[in-house]
């Protein structure tokens, strides 16, 4: 069998369980399920000399399936941005006093007192001595990274509402 043969046959038996899998990982988004199972796909073109017969494919497309889905959400997040036609402004006139709101009073509007010493804390420290910064908090580095993105999402999400 030729190897775009190959190829084909394994598109065919293993596209519906990545697409499920893409799926149920992006919130039931058609289009964004479609991108990433096509990006997994042209993938595993690329690189399909360079499997082995002793791997497990379909475990191999599904934690390829992880990376691009983490890749794209990151795009995604990258991407974001409001549309000004979305932004509601208040009718009273008090446009006035958001104008007057610093970018820093509007952060502590938005994080609690904990998130805002720990931001400043994890951007005031150098590399090197971020694990100094976890052990303060009493997290392991992967925890305070996870708490960190936590917050920049919170911020994001957050920061534009009127």
């Amino acid at each position: 069998m030729k190897q775009d043969e190959q190829i084909d046959e394994l598109i065919r038996e293993y596209y519906p369980a990545v697409y499920r899998f893409c799926f149920a990982r992006l919130g039931c988004s058609k289009q964004a399920a479609e991108d990433c199972a096509q990006e997994v796909f042209l993938i595993l073109i690329q690189k399909y000399d360079s499997l082995t017969e002793t791997e497990n494919l379909r475990t191999w497309l599904l934690r390829t399936a992880e990376r691009v889905i983490c890749n794209y959400l990151r795009k995604e997040q990258r991407h974001r941005h409001v549309q000004l036609d979305d932004v509601v402004l208040p009718d009273d006139g008090g446009m006035s006093s958001l104008m007057l709101e610093t970018p820093a009073e509007r952060l502590r509007s938005i994080l609690t007192e904990e998130e805002m010493q720990l931001l400043t804390e994890y951007y005031s420290a150098e590399y090197g001595s971020r694990k100094a910064v976890a052990a303060r908090y009493g997290m392991s580095m992967r925890e305070l990274y996870y708490k960190i993105e936590r917050i920049k999402k919170k911020i994001l999400d957050n920061f534009y509402e009127v």
